[in-house]
């Protein structure tokens, strides 16, 4: 267990493993823990490093907006005080914003990126009114916020095979800060268009999305992916959380992109 200071807050990393580096970036309403299985089957191989977005898992809250390029900045000034210069990248949901902004701020340190359920477009004008929708239940009625959120993001299908996992993503999340949810609510609402970051981006780029996602659309993904000159990976009977839904077959996919075995 490591932390670091961000803008006085403490912020928890943990780093795994010795070689070329590998950096895997959580979803909204998760923490780093989310990557345990991955980690062990890479970091044999790999330099693997993870980090808690700030508000999340054990890092502090921000004293600003936790908008994604608060939460880049983070990242980038990690990865500079642990000597990470290029690195692969595998991203998921919330993430990916994340990922993006740094490929913006610093386009020649990602050399893979792998969009794990997530888009490099902004906000709609309906998803725009659904987060803050969204932050005002939160507020008024914080554990049914929690509780509806975080089935949200699973089809309806696995939460009875899931429901231990799931109630301890309830409970986990139970322990955050409700205003730096609502912040991190607020920060993705407001992120920036990150198409054409993308499609001009040199490096080797991936999605990999379910067609059981309720976040984000499959086919819009599908056609994003061909738009920003990426290789698109479905998955069929998987979901925004497929690392848990198809498990065995996810996390294959992910090791074969990071170590770029070709189909």
């Amino acid at each position: 267990m490591a932390f670091f200071n961000y803008k006085g807050s403490q912020v928890h990393y943990e780093s795994k493993g010795e070689g070329t580096c590998v950096v895997l970036l959580h979803g909204f309403l998760q923490n780093l823990s989310m990557w345990d299985i991955l980690v062990e089957r890479l970091s044999d191989s790999f330099q693997v490093i993870r980090v808690d977005f700030p508000g999340f898992g054990r890092s502090e809250v921000l004293l600003e907006e936790h908008s994604m390029v608060a939460f880049s900045d983070c990242l980038i000034q990690l990865l500079q005080e642990i000597n990470v210069v290029n690195f692969q990248c595998i991203a998921h949901s919330m993430g990916g914003y994340v990922a993006l902004s740094v490929l913006q701020k610093i386009p020649g340190c990602i050399e893979h990126l792998c969009l794990f359920h997530s888009t490099a477009s902004p906000d709609t004008k309906k998803n725009k009114i659904n987060r803050d929708r969204a932050i005002k239940c939160l507020l008024y009625k914080p554990d049914l916020y929690i509780s509806t959120a975080v089935r949200g993001l699973f089809n309806q299908q696995f939460y009875l095979p899931l429901e231990e996992e799931i109630f301890q993503m309830i409970t986990q999340t139970k322990k955050l800060s409700i205003n730096a949810l609502a912040s991190t609510i607020k920060g993705m609402k407001h992120r920036k268009d990150y198409n054409k970051v993308l499609s001009n981006s040199i490096c080797r780029k991936n999605y990999v999305a379910g067609r059981l996602d309720p976040i984000h659309s499959f086919e819009t993904l599908k056609n994003e992916a061909k738009f920003n000159g990426a290789v698109f990976i479905p998955i069929k009977d998987g979901g925004h959380m497929s690392h848990l839904e198809q498990n065995e077959q996810v996390h294959r996919i992910l090791i074969d992109l990071i170590e770029n075995i070709e189909d």
